[in-house]
């Protein structure tokens, strides 16, 4: 009583699993071992364990001692992964359940795993009364464990020591597969994978289709022309075959001021020359030259013959009310322009009087002089002179 020793002992034996939860075991004990001077005898040990969840294991076995003894055994185990793959277990068992006139023996433990080094572990157990020999008993034990040495709680065949989420399983998605972590949200914009059309492409929130998960080649206006080189990426192009390229919807493509919507003419701007100027279009006013209708030489009065021609067209006024002239007098260029100028005026405002007198509204006509500004044939010639000392009408509507 009150001694100490110590020894030490070898066990060989081997396991079977069955499945994921359940191992069945073998084991040869004590086959060299030496306790001071007495040797202790071996014995044989088969037993079951079985994992019902996470890292709790179960087991029960029987031992047959060589002196014709038979031991149960019963225990539980539980490892916890304290730092980044180093495991420690927690132990507790009880034995000596079939030996006669003799108490039970209980046991208490810890166990350590190396990451990378599953095979090899370290345990320290106290047992009570294992033996009468020994009484209370401090056992330190160091196990090497041959075979499939790789543990992979979660089973997505990435070993634990290299998986960073040991006990969640890789979901091999294509992302990030080797660090043995679902990836629930690949690219990280916060639509998960299942709903994300794009699960590696993060959506770019740019207020167009941002619940589908995917950037979008910018085209808010969806014109079809892409944001980076639409002029107008909030409006969409109207495509008249005008600038269609620049993404901006052209309401005057002309630039007229008269919109494409009534525009006749919206490729071409309107001259503004008083004549159906709201239509849009390019177009030279109408014109007629009041032929034969002469004035007496250098003067602005009528010769006969040309009241004829006048009252032509004062009817002609009259049964278009709408319509508005404006008279123009011409000159050869025989004289001053000063007074070529003075006397076309005179000239046009006699013509117009004419009209008024003869009943046409005084609004719808007016008069101007060019003098000898525009002329229509050779001032060389007595002919062509003739030709420009004229009276034209412009129609302005």
């Amino acid at each position: 009583d009150g001694e100490s020793n110590s020894g030490g002992g070898v066990d060989l034996g081997t396991f079977f699993e069955a499945g994921k939860r359940a191992t069945f075991g073998l084991v040869m004990q004590d086959l060299a071992s030496e306790l001071g001077d007495e040797d202790i005898p071996y014995n044989v040990r088969a037993g079951v364990a079985f994992n019902p969840i996470g890292d709790l294991l179960l087991a029960g076995d029987l031992e047959y001692l060589e002196d014709d003894q038979t031991v149960y055994h019963l225990g539980a185990e539980a490892w916890f992964e304290y730092y980044q793959g180093y495991m420690l277990a927690i132990r507790a068992g009880i034995s000596d359940l079939a030996r006669e006139h003799q108490d039970n023996s209980y046991t208490a433990g810890v166990g350590f795993k190396i990451p990378r080094f599953y095979g090899i572990g370290l345990d320290y157990a106290f047992v009570d009364e294992m033996e009468e020999a020994l009484g209370n008993n401090h056992r330190i034990s160091l196990n090497l464990a041959f075979g499939e040495s790789e543990r992979d709680r979660d089973g997505d065949g990435i070993p634990d020591y290299d998986d960073q989420c040991p006990t969640s399983a890789e979901d091999f998605d294509g992302f990030q597969d080797e660090d043995g972590c679902p990836d629930l949200d690949n690219d990280g914009d916060g639509i998960v994978d299942e709903l994300d059309s794009c699960p590696d492409e993060a959506e770019d929130f740019d207020g167009m289709d941002d619940a589908d998960g995917c950037p979008e080649e910018d085209d808010q206006d969806k014109d079809g022309i892409l944001d980076a080189v639409d002029n107008c990426i909030h409006q969409p192009e109207d495509f008249d075959g005008f600038e269609d390229s620049d993404g901006c919807p052209d309401v005057d493509n002309d630039q007229d001021g008269i919109l494409d919507a009534v525009d006749r003419c919206m490729n071409n701007a309107e001259t503004f020359n008083d004549f159906q100027d709201e239509d849009g279009c390019p177009d030279v006013a109408p014109k007629a030259v009041l032929k034969n209708c002469n004035f007496e030489f250098n003067k602005a009065i009528l010769l006969p013959g040309c009241e004829d021609i006048l009252d032509e067209l004062v009817r002609s006024m009259k049964a278009n009310p709408d319509v508005m002239i404006e008279v123009q007098g011409h000159t050869d260029h025989v004289g001053s322009d000063s007074y070529n100028q003075k006397l076309s005026e005179a000239r046009a405002a006699a013509v117009m009087q004419y009209l008024i007198d003869h009943g046409v509204n005084a609004g719808r006509v007016k008069a101007s002089g060019k003098g000898e500004a525009e002329p229509i044939a050779d001032n060389n010639s007595e002919a062509g002179r003739l030709q420009n000392r004229r009276v034209e009408v412009h129609r302005l509507n």
